[in-house]
């Protein structure tokens, strides 16, 4: 995951989100000082707010697509 951000260049706070729960990604992320992750089911406005930077997939644009529009 250190990497996967350090590629990304992402050096400032960041939330990753998720379009469903996916353990391996909450593992790598937790041992990340900055890094959060959060499912399209659990994500707030203030997690959107607190996080320089926010990541999201294809699927998670698609899933938040289906789930608030």
């Amino acid at each position: 995951m250190a990497s996967a951000m350090k590629n990304l260049k992402i050096e400032d706070k960041a939330l990753i989100m998720l379009p469903a729960g996916d353990e391996k990604v909450q593992k790598s992320a937790r041992n990340l000082a900055n890094v959060r992750t959060s499912s399209v089911a659990t994500i707030n406005v203030f997690d959107l707010l607190k996080y320089k930077k926010l990541v999201v997939t294809v699927d998670t644009v698609k899933k938040l697509e289906e789930v608030y529009a």
